[in-house]
């Protein structure tokens, strides 16, 4: 009795050792982890979301722009741009007036002639066309109304044919320059431009929109300026077009001498570090973090965000303190865990030894809970769950009532049997051969699988044992493993109720366009050998012998008088006064020298 208690006493200092330990590794490991996870956590939250938005920004301008643009192409049909000018300007003039990063909008042909509304330096509608084998460019300016207010013409050197943006772009593709500098108004921008081609795959003209990206360098500054960070756009070409720092052109990262966190963040990004840390003005600490994505099929922009050290701080001083916090709350309940810890210990062992007895009792829907923190306990539980999904199976293969003997009586499985007067009964798909060949294998499988379920559970609900399924056959016997009532009336019983349930099924399958089976069934009864045949190894719970053979012929001899269910003479003299039965015949049945009497049931 003293050294149980000394077993206990030590097990019990273990477990007190064990959670001090364990208490120490939370708190650290929470710290660490909250730190850690404060700084990367936050970092890429928040670059992904404001990606995510900057990509859905220019995702906007350039998905509303492809379309605006091939609505414009496709508008024109002949080679000559300026044979619609009224109905393309007044398209033109819906884009400039609908979208403040349109810069202006213009088609060309061919033959040179150009068709542009733009918005700066004032609003125009320009031409240019070839008049007398010269090229004269006309403006007309317009006011708010767009009403025109002055003309302006003069000789024009500009052949819209030889620009990148008419000469480079590619049949049904959208082609998108890479950002300059315009002319007019010094603005960074990019143009997008889209052909049009005849029904002889020839180019005919090709439509332009001159885009701004002012609009996206003012929203990187205004999602910024939310999280005290600064962000930078840097196209394929390794330059700054938008950022927080409000520049107006281009940043040519490898050149400029500016000293800012974003610079030196937008460099080591584009050496190949995904993330890191930088140091800007006055030798202040920034985190950074870079996410490429793409624009077209050929060019690709990035996404650099920098955020100060000291807001990463802030946050993990607010760590410290819900640590501190969370450790006097642990200290506090610790205490608790020791008094409860012994019913955590005994509450699911004594769960374990109720499942357990509901498994011997074979019921196999109790609910095993494995969901104990104790490791012991923990296994035990999954233990059970696994043992009861063994037996579970194991009753497919052997009939539930031979299982549940065995558990009952303590005994193993060995080869043997006895002889038994069994009700016996064997079934048939007729012309089953012929359903398979027009049948896929995933589509037999289902229905076969089907027809089963629903045969078996007939037998079953009448406690009967299925022997086996012989290909589309089935073999099954009542009598055995336990005894019960009547056999034979529940075997005649269940071969009507198959058949009954056999046509409703039919007609369901008739409409589903499925092919409809047809069943055979042969019943007798007799002493029959049941028991376990086989080897030490491997052995089926079966039944042999001459009346499952008889059994086996008369669901055969169906086919010869064009019946669905025959019984023997056996059967008939039993329960002829239950079921309205007729004779059939007298034949010989194959392997008997005499001969036997056959009845069917009437319908």
């Amino acid at each position: 009795m003293k050294s149980k208690l000394n077993l206990i006493s030590v097990r019990f200092s273990m477990v007190l050792i064990a959670m001090i330990v364990s208490f120490s590794v939370i708190i650290m490991s929470y710290n660490f982890h909250r730190s850690t996870q404060n700084i990367y956590s936050f970092l890429y939250k928040i670059t992904d979301s404001i990606t995510d938005n900057i990509i859905e920004k220019t995702n906007y301008y350039l998905n509303k722009t492809n379309t605006h643009i091939k609505v414009l192409a496709n508008n024109n049909e002949i080679n000559n741009v300026l044979y619609s000018k009224d109905k393309n300007v007044e398209i033109m003039k819906q884009y400039v007036y609908s979208e403040e990063h349109i810069a202006s909008v213009y088609l060309a042909d061919t033959a040179g002639n150009f068709l542009q509304l733009r918005r700066n330096p004032k609003l125009a509608v320009r031409t240019i066309e070839t008049i007398d084998d010269k090229r004269v460019e006309f403006f007309e300016y317009k006011d708010p109304e767009f009403k025109t207010y002055s003309y302006e013409s003069f000789t024009s050197k500009y052949n819209p044919t030889v620009r990148h943006w008419y000469k480079y772009v590619e049949k049904e593709k959208i082609r998108i320059s890479d950002p300059y500098i315009y002319a007019l108004d010094k603005k960074l921008g990019l143009t997008i431009s889209y052909p049009k081609y005849n029904k002889y795959n020839e180019k005919i003209l090709v439509a332009g929109i001159d885009i701004t990206l002012e609009s996206l360098s003012k929203f990187l500054q205004n999602e910024a300026k939310k999280i005290n960070a600064s962000v930078a756009l840097v196209d394929n070409s390794n330059r700054i077009i938008a950022s927080s720092l409000k520049n107006k052109g281009f940043i040519d990262i490898a050149k400029t001498q500016h000293k800012s966190e974003i610079i030196h963040a937008s460099k080591k990004y584009l050496e190949g570090s995904q993330n890191g840390k930088v140091l800007g003005l006055n030798d202040e600490s920034f985190a950074f973090v870079g996410k490429t994505f793409k624009i077209d099929d050929t060019k690709s922009w990035h996404i650099i965000l920098t955020i100060p050290e000291k807001t990463i701080i802030q946050d993990l001083e607010k760590t410290l303190f819900e640590t501190i916090l969370i450790s006097a709350v642990i200290i506090l309940i610790f205490i608790f865990i020791a008094i409860l810890i012994s019913k955590k210990l005994t509450k699911p062992i004594i769960q374990i030894s109720k499942d357990m007895e509901e498994l011997h009792q074979l019921n196999l829907d109790v609910n095993i809970k494995a969901d104990s923190n104790i490791v012991e306990i923990n296994q035990a539980q999954n233990s059970l769950v696994s043992l009861r999904s063994g037996i579970r199976s194991f009753t497919k293969y052997m009939p539930v009532d031979l299982v549940r003997i065995l558990i009952k009586t303590n005994q193993e499985a060995i080869i043997g049997g006895v002889e038994k007067d069994l009700a016996i009964m064997f079934t048939d798909i007729e012309s089953f051969t012929t359903i398979s060949e027009t049948m896929s294998p995933a589509e037999l499988t289902s229905q076969l699988s089907e027809y089963f379920n629903e045969m078996s559970n007939i037998i079953g609900q009448s406690q009967g044992t299925v022997d086996k399924y012989i290909g589309d056959a089935i073999m099954a016997f009542w009598g055995a493993p336990l005894e019960i009532d009547n056999p034979i009336e529940r075997a005649v019983s269940t071969a009507i109720l198959m058949q009954e349930k056999l046509s409703l099924m039919n007609s369901k399958w008739a409409s589903e366009g499925k092919a409809q089976f047809k069943t055979r069934i042969g019943v007798h009864y007799g002493q029959t050998l049941v028991g376990n045949i086989g080897g030490d190894e491997r052995m089926n719970y079966t039944i042999i012998g001459d009346c499952v053979n008889v059994a086996s012929r008369l669901e055969g001899i169906n086919k010869k008088y064009g019946t669905n269910i025959m019984v023997s003479e056996e059967v008939y003299h039993l329960v002829n006064d239950k079921f309205d039965m007729r004779y059939v015949d007298d034949i010989e049945l194959k392997g008997k020298t005499s001969k036997t009497k056959i009845y069917t049931l009437n319908k």
